[in-house]
């Protein structure tokens, strides 16, 4: 999988009505904040984002939280924000994985 294609992976994911509505209470509400943080969360898993080879990691959820939403708060969103966007990424890790697995095969 190119690096610009983890975005598309879980785009629909953050659409979804409950991460939705949990990331727009956590910006009190704000469309323009919601519509920052997917912006932070989509430059950064394009770009930014580099998954961690396979036999580098024993938990995979505590790589990504400590990782990945590590990086998203030092992009400027909140530990809260952080922590919904690893939850959809976590929720469809097998997924993840998967597609990891076959782009080094």
């Amino acid at each position: 999988m190119r690096i610009e294609e983890f975005y598309n992976l879980f785009k629909h994911d953050l659409a979804d009505l409950s991460y939705r509505t949990a990331l727009l209470e956590s910006c009190q509400w704000d469309e323009s904040e919601f519509e920052n943080v997917l912006e932070v969360v989509q430059k950064y898993l394009e770009c930014d984002f580099l998954p961690p080879p396979k036999n580098r990691y024993s938990d995979f959820d505590q790589w990504l939280t400590e990782q990945v939403g590590g990086s998203l708060q030092g992009l400027g969103i909140t530990k809260e924000q952080a922590r919904i966007v690893c939850d959809v990424i976590i929720n469809r890790k097998d997924e993840f994985l998967s597609l990891q697995n076959l782009e080094e095969n």
